[in-house]
């Protein structure tokens, strides 16, 4: 077997050493691999494939399959008699269960080196194949690089599927760091916000992801040219515009569960949207820390209208928006102030300062009122319904985590998000389709990804659980596949390893 590792790079000998001191895969027969890194063909043998695209639970699992990858995509699915290819890579499969790779829909890349091999190690650790970027401080140029870096699968990480620029809005507002050759926007009128379209059009940039304070006449300039030409919206919904308002006018996600609480209660919808137009300088300040908005955070539950919430869905679906609600975010306010959630084990693969950072700003919540915490924990709650409630009437739901967050530890926090979406009434199949094929399809990818298929890219996550009993099996994985590179489960906590040791080395 160890023939197999002569003339590999020295990522790939240490990858496929660990591969075969662990067992888990043998040689139909040995072969000597090319100095040009190139995979193997892999047969995963005896192993359930789950069909995502499936119409229930009861048909959605394939048992007794057997897979081969070949150049990075799945050649054939098929029964036990498939030939197995002289040579090939053989994986046993037998109580194992393989889904597409997971997408995380809603994350943010750190533009510190050594954080970001932390974070997408993380991610890749925890299944998650390719992720969204909500938000860099990379600049455009090393954002295209990075992009490119991660695209063809030849590093063990996961795929950067797209990255906007993040609008702003004012001087106190926050800049785009992507926006590069010194042309930062200040978005203030609706002229500006076309200009800021047109730059973004031109510089073939994925998206505009949206932000809290985009004034109104500025928001609404920005949504026409971008309907005009066609370019990509999402993300918040600003303090000045109703969330039904920005379903109207097309923007493509609307992101965070604090969304639809406030849309559903109109009264306090309409009073923080009047507040915010009569105090337009109150749009800097973030909505936890301003006192206006903490003391509606409990009201939004008390006045839960909930045929304003179906019309709210109603017009989601008609218009095609998906929602994306990072619960973990509101699960953050909601037990910041609880020792236990403050000293999650997990943060020993975070960095010093990082960790510092985020346990002062747990610690604010701490100080705050009993009375506003028990509201923050009802808001949370409230939430996860819902979410639930939106995804029975038919609205499109994506899974994002926002890591690296306060507290959203990269990788983990995405098969929390699962979990709480279960919490929220989701199927488990819901949720597969929500964190694959959906996210294919949003990304209009679903040629080359979202499923187990012949032709698609073989990015896939290999369960020694059934997901399908319990979302919470996504979380006991055996093995990842990046677009054919196979990570087994020591590879995998190689990867685990490596976050840890970045973290001691932060620490010196």
């Amino acid at each position: 077997m160890m023939k197999a590792c002569v003339g590999l790079s020295i990522r790939s000998v240490r990858r496929t050493l660990a591969m075969c001191i662990a067992g888990g895969a043998s040689l139909a027969m040995p072969v000597a691999y090319a100095a040009d890194d190139r995979e193997p063909t892999y047969v995963i043998d005896r192993v359930s494939v789950i069909d995502v695209t499936a119409a229930g639970q009861n048909a959605a699992i394939n048992s007794d399959r057997r897979v081969l990858i070949r150049a990075g995509r799945i050649a054939t699915v098929g029964d036990l008699t498939l030939p197995i290819p002289e040579g090939a890579v053989t994986i046993d499969g037998t109580g194992k269960y393989l889904v597409p790779g997971f997408w995380d829909m809603h994350a943010h890349l750190p533009a510190e080196r050594a954080y970001q091999t932390t974070v997408l190690n993380l991610m890749l650790a925890n299944g998650v194949t390719a992720f969204r970027d909500m938000g860099t401080d990379l600049s455009l140029p090393e954002l295209k690089h990075m992009k490119a870096e991660l695209a063809g699968g030849k590093l063990d990480a996961p795929q950067l599927l797209a990255s906007p620029l993040l609008v702003v809005s004012g001087r106190e507002g926050r800049q785009s760091a992507v926006a590069t050759d010194d042309a930062h926007f200040e978005v203030e009128t609706a002229r500006e916000a076309e200009n800021l379209v047109d730059f973004v059009r031109n510089r073939h940039i994925d998206f505009i992801k949206i932000y809290d304070s985009v004034p109104r006449d500025a928001y609404f300039g920005l949504m026409r040219r971008a309907a005009r030409l066609g370019v990509e919206t999402g993300g918040h919904v600003p303090m000045q515009i109703s969330v039904r308002e920005a379903v109207a006018a097309g923007q493509r996600t609307v992101d965070h569960a604090r969304e639809l609480p406030i849309a559903c209660a109109p009264g306090v919808a309409e009073e923080l949207q009047t507040y915010y137009l009569d105090q337009p300088e109150a749009r800097f300040v973030g909505r936890w820390k301003n006192p206006a908005f903490a003391k509606l955070v409990g009201r939004t539950v008390d006045e839960y209208d909930p045929a304003a919430c179906a019309l709210l869905f109603k017009e989601m679906v008609a218009a095609g928006t998906y929602y994306v609600p990072t619960h973990g975010t509101r699960r953050f306010d909601a037990l910041a102030w609880v020792p236990e959630f403050r000293d999650d084990p997990k943060l020993a693969y975070i960095p010093t300062e990082g960790r510092a950072e985020w346990r002062e700003e747990a610690e604010r919540y701490g100080i705050l009122p009993w009375s506003v915490r028990s509201d923050l924990v009802r808001f949370y709650f409230h939430g996860l319904r819902l979410t639930g409630d939106a995804y029975r009437a038919g609205v499109n739901i994506l899974v994002g985590t926002d890591t690296p967050d306060s507290y959203i530890i990269p990788g983990f926090s995405y098969q929390l998000e699962m979990n709480q979406l279960q919490e929220a009434g989701l199927p488990p199949l819901a949720i597969l389709k929500a964190a694959t094929i959906e996210a294919a399809r949003f990304m209009k990818r679903e040629g080359d990804y979202g499923t187990i298929a012949p032709g698609k890219v073989a990015d896939i996550v290999m369960l020694s659980a059934n997901p399908l009993t319990d979302i919470g099996n996504a979380s006991h994985i055996d093995a990842v596949f990046r677009a054919g590179r196979y990570l087994n489960r020591t590879a995998l906590d190689g990867l685990l390893d490596e976050a840890r040791e970045n973290a001691d080395d932060n620490n010196d």
